[in-house]
C-alpha cells in the first residue's frame, strides 16, 4: 500500500470564515483568491482550485497512491479569535470527515482543534493566550 503522508485540502466555508477574523491573521478577497496576511510578516494568495478533492484523487491515481492523509492548510483555527477558532475547527473537522466518508478509505483526515495555549510567534509571550 502506498500512502501519501500529508496533502492539503481547504474547505470554502473555512476560507469564508477567515474573512471575519480580527486577530493579526487577516484575510481579504481579491477576485477568486483569499489573500491571507500574518501580521505583516507573510502574505499569500490562497486559491481553492488546487485543493479540489476530486483533483487530489485524480493525482493519487496517477501516482499510484492508495491512501492520503488530509490536513487543512494554514492558517489553523488556533490563530483565529476564540469564537471563530471553535467554529473553524468544526468546519475543518466536518469537512475532513465528509471527505473520508465520500472517498471510502482513500483519505484519512488529520483533525484540527483550537488550542487555548498556542501563541503565534509574533505575539507577546506574557499573559494568557486569547487567540
Amino acid at each position: 500500500m502506498r500512502v501519501d503522508c500529508q496533502t492539503h485540502v481547504f474547505p470554502k466555508a473555512y476560507a469564508e470564515l477567515l474573512l471575519q477574523n480580527t486577530t493579526s491573521v487577516r484575510t481579504v478577497r481579491q477576485g477568486d483568491a483569499y489573500v491571507v496576511s500574518y501580521g505583516g510578516l507573510q502574505t499569500f494568495a490562497l486559491s481553492l482550485d488546487p485543493y479540489d478533492p476530486n483533483l487530489k484523487i485524480r493525482d493519487m491515481d496517477a501516482a499510484g497512491i492508495d491512501v492520503s492523509v488530509l490536513t487543512v492548510n494554514i492558517p489553523g483555527p488556533e490563530m483565529l479569535t476564540p469564537e471563530l477558532g471553535v467554529a473553524g475547527a468544526r468546519i475543518c473537522n466536518d469537512y475532513l470527515a465528509e471527505l473520508s466518508a465520500r472517498y471510502g478509505g482513500r483519505s484519512w483526515g488529520w483533525r484540527r482543534c483550537r488550542s487555548r495555549t498556542y501563541r503565534p510567534p509574533w505575539r507577546s509571550t506574557s499573559g494568557p493566550s486569547t487567540g
